[in-house]
This record gives C-alpha cells, sequence and structure tokens, in this order.
C-alpha cells in the first residue's frame, strides 16, 4: 500500500509578514500583532509599514515600535500603494492589514500563493453587515472593497482567514474618536449627547485581545476557509458607556438625548440607530478556543490616564 506522502512544508517556515497600514482603526493592530507572533508563536517577523521610506515617529504606536525591534521584528518601511517592496526570502503565514480593496492585496496574494503559504490572514472589518442588533458572520454584508478581498481570497485556491474587527481602542492607538468623543465632554463637565435613548448594545474590544485573535491562524487549521467576528462578549450600552466614562473623570455626566440624524451631525462615534451594531464572536470562541481578556470598564481607567498625559481635557473643546 503506497502511503501518501507528507504536504511539503512552506519554503518560509517560521516566517510571517505582517503587512500594517499607517494609522487609523487598526493601527494599532500590527504592533501586537508582532509581539504575539514573535514571542508566544516563537516566529521571524517582517513587518512592511506604509507611510515610507522613511520610519515614522512623534505618535504611538510608532514611538514603541523599539519593543518590536527588540523582540527581533525586522521593520520595513514603505510606500505600499506604489507596489509591493522587495523582500527578503519567503513567508509561512501572511497577515494583511492594510488592504482595503482586491487590486491593493493581489500582489501580496500572488506572493503568498507562490510562497505556499500556509495561511494568508486578512483583516476585514464588521462595517461591512447591513444589519442592525447583534450580527454573526452569516448575515448579510454589504460589497464594501474589503468583502471583494475576501472573495478574492476564496477564489485563489490558498489557504485564508478573515477577521471582521468592530470598534478598537488600546493604550497606543492613534485613531482616539470612539472613546474621546465621551472623555472630551465629561472631562469639561459639558452635556454629552446619546441617541434614541442611550439602551442600544455596543462592542469595543481592547487591540491586544484583537491581536491574540488575529494570530490564532498560526497554530489552528480549522481556521482556514473561515470568517471570524472579532470583538468582546462583554456588551454595554451607550447609557452604561458614558456612566463608566463619568466613574473615570469623577463627574457625573448629563445626557443629552438626540434623534439619529442629529446624533449624525453632533459625529456620534457608534451607529445612532434603536438597535445598536454589535458583533457576536461565538463562533471565535467555538472554534479558535479564543477569549478576550481585557474588561472595558478595567482599561477605561488606563485610557483616561492616558487622555490626560496627552491634556486632551484641557482648554475649550472645538468639537461639534
Amino acid at each position: 500500500e503506497t502511503v501518501p506522502e507528507e504536504p511539503a512544508a512552506p519554503s518560509g517556515e517560521g516566517r510571517a509578514l505582517v503587512v500594517q497600514n499607517k494609522g487609523g482603526g487598526h493601527g494599532e493592530l500590527g504592533y501586537h500583532l508582532c509581539l504575539t507572533l514573535a514571542d508566544k508563536y516563537g516566529l521571524e517577523v517582517t513587518m512592511v509599514h506604509d507611510g515610507g521610506p522613511d520610519a515614522k515617529t512623534g505618535k504611538e504606536p510608532w514611538d514603541s515600535y523599539k519593543n518590536l525591534e527588540a523582540a527581533g521584528v525586522e521593520i520595513v518601511w514603505a510606500d505600499l500603494g506604489a507596489g509591493m517592496p522587495s523582500l527578503t526570502g519567503e513567508f509561512e503565514f501572511v497577515f494583511d492589514n492594510w488592504s482595503k480593496d482586491a487590486d491593493l492585496a493581489k500582489p501580496y496574494v500572488e506572493a503568498a500563493k507562490s510562497w505556499g503559504v500556509s495561511n494568508y490572514v486578512f483583516v476585514s472589518s464588521a462595517g461591512m453587515y447591513s444589519g442592525k442588533g447583534s450580527l454573526k458572520e452569516s448575515d448579510d454584508v454589504k460589497e464594501t472593497g474589503q468583502r471583494a478581498v475576501e472573495k478574492m481570497l476564496a477564489d485563489q485556491g490558498l489557504p485564508w482567514t478573515s477577521f471582521r474587527p468592530q470598534y478598537i481602542y488600546g493604550p497606543y492607538t492613534n485613531k482616539r474618536d470612539y472613546l474621546d468623543f465621551f472623555f472630551n465632554r465629561a472631562a469639561r463637565n459639558m452635556p454629552i449627547p446619546c441617541p434614541e435613548g442611550g439602551e442600544q448594545g455596543l462592542c469595543c474590544t481592547n487591540a491586544e485581545d484583537v491581536a491574540a485573535l488575529l494570530a490564532t491562524p498560526v497554530a489552528n487549521p480549522a481556521a482556514v476557509g473561515e470568517v471570524f467576528n472579532c470583538g468582546t462578549n462583554e456588551i454595554v450600552t451607550y447609557n452604561k458607556l458614558i456612566a463608566m466614562v463619568g466613574d473615570c473623570t469623577g463627574t457625573k455626566p448629563e445626557i443629552s438625548y438626540v434623534d439619529k440624524d442629529k446624533a449624525k451631525e453632533l459625529k456620534f462615534p457608534f451607529r445612532p440607530n434603536p438597535e445598536g451594531f454589535y458583533v457576536d464572536v461565538s463562533k471565535a470562541k467555538k472554534t479558535l478556543g479564543w477569549s478576550p481578556t481585557h474588561s472595558l470598564a478595567e482599561d477605561l481607567t488606563e485610557y483616561y490616564d492616558g487622555f490626560k498625559k496627552l491634556k486632551l481635557g484641557e482648554g475649550e473643546f472645538a468639537g461639534p
């Protein structure tokens, strides 16, 4: 009887490529992901970072990249919009935290196929869901650029996994809109606008928890060919979040309830519809054995410390 041969190991075995955007809501993920891949999984990690060719400094998470270098992570700054930069060697895993459409992802997908990767992990977005309330991976989605990337990965015949994060916060973020909307007002004893009664469910997730989930395909082949929501099982209401912000700032914020159109005008950072908009993470917990370790209630104190360190609560508030 002929014994089937074991599939050949990827030529870049033990190496991971992280393709990282220059900032925004996903900006902090690359930092935690690289540390997790290097420290927990023992991979040799290269991060190609948009915004180059010169390294960016003077802002987080960039100023903490010295911690990545200490962990052995190679950082290659490049203008990713000009094309895929020259890389040394091949890779077993690709983590795409940059592509917003299929054209941008295509060079990395083609390279991944040539390398015979074990997984191409794409950081998508839960913003593509067209529904309301609690959302599962099987729910209807809009035809966004990120959805086009998911479809392309499924059509390419390579192992892939897509993750859909929602409302990320963390100590090294450079997108502070979600929580600063509330702290800016509470710190100045200003009324906080809130849409439609404030009892909508909300899912805010620490970037460290999201990065830990993004890394799970390294050790779990069950992730291949699947889409997973990234979030937390700690669902809070808008009213509860405002109360927690008040606890941090030592104030009792006045809530100014407004309709959803007025909330949009005031740039309320979450969906203003009465049903809320939050992801269900039961599939990731069951399939990948993952659970979040952070609590928003506990993290808000640290977040507020950073808010004060940046002196964001001082002076006249210029927001809408």
